[in-house]
C-alpha cells in the first residue's frame, strides 16, 4: 500500500459557535409550514377520492393535491437545508418563500402553513451569522475573532496567515511576492 508524499494537513479547530449558530427559527417555522402545506395537498387528494365523479373537478383536485404535496415537501426540504447548510441561507430561504407562495393551490396550507413558510423563509434570508462563523467558513480563525486573509501552502495545502514565511505544517518556504 502506497502512501502520499504529502502530509495530511492539520486544520484549525472549529469553534463551538460555528456549530450552534444556525437559523433555528427559520428551520422550525419552515418545517411546520411545509408540513401544513403537505396536509393541505393531502386533503385535496382526499376530496378528489370522495367527490362524485365530475371529471373536471376531480382532475383539478388530483393535480392541485399532488402539486400541494410536492410544494410542501420542497418547503420542508429547503427549510431543513437552511439548518444543515447555513452558509446558503439566502438561496434556501428564497426557495422556501417561493414554494410557500405557490402553495395557493393546496388551500394555502390552511393559511397557517403559508404564513409560517413565508416567515421562515424571510427569517432564513435575513439571518446573519456571528463573526466567528464567517471566520470558520473562510478557513482561518484569528484568536481575536476577525478573519485573517490567508494563503495556502503549495506543497501540503495548509492555510496560514498571509504574512507567514514558512508553512507551519510542513515547513516549506512560501514564495516572496
Amino acid at each position: 500500500m502506497t502512501t502520499s508524499a504529502y502530509p495530511v494537513p492539520v486544520y484549525p479547530p472549529v469553534p463551538l459557535a460555528a456549530y450552534s449558530a444556525r437559523p433555528n427559527a427559520a428551520f422550525a417555522l419552515s418545517l411546520v409550514g411545509g408540513a401544513l402545506i403537505v396536509l393541505g395537498g393531502v386533503s385535496e387528494l382526499i376530496l378528489a377520492y370522495t367527490l362524485p365523479n365530475i371529471y373536471a373537478t376531480v382532475a383539478s383536485f388530483y393535480i392541485f393535491g399532488w402539486i400541494g404535496v410536492a410544494l410542501g415537501a420542497v418547503v420542508v426540504l429547503f427549510g431543513g437545508l437552511t439548518f444543515v447548510r447555513p452558509q446558503h441561507h439566502v438561496v434556501f430561504g428564497a426557495i422556501v418563500v417561493i414554494a410557500s407562495l405557490l402553495s395557493v393551490v393546496a388551500y394555502w396550507g390552511f393559511v397557517v402553513g403559508l404564513v409560517l413558510g413565508l416567515v421562515g423563509g424571510v427569517l432564513a434570508i435575513t439571518w446573519t451569522p456571528p463573526p466567528t462563523v464567517f471566520a470558520t467558513w473562510g478557513g482561518l480563525v484569528s484568536p481575536t475573532g476577525p478573519v485573517i486573509p490567508g494563503r495556502a501552502c503549495l506543497r501540503c495545502g495548509f492555510l496560514t496567515a498571509r504574512d507567514a514565511r514558512f508553512c507551519p505544517h510542513c515547513g516549506s518556504p512560501f514564495p516572496t511576492a
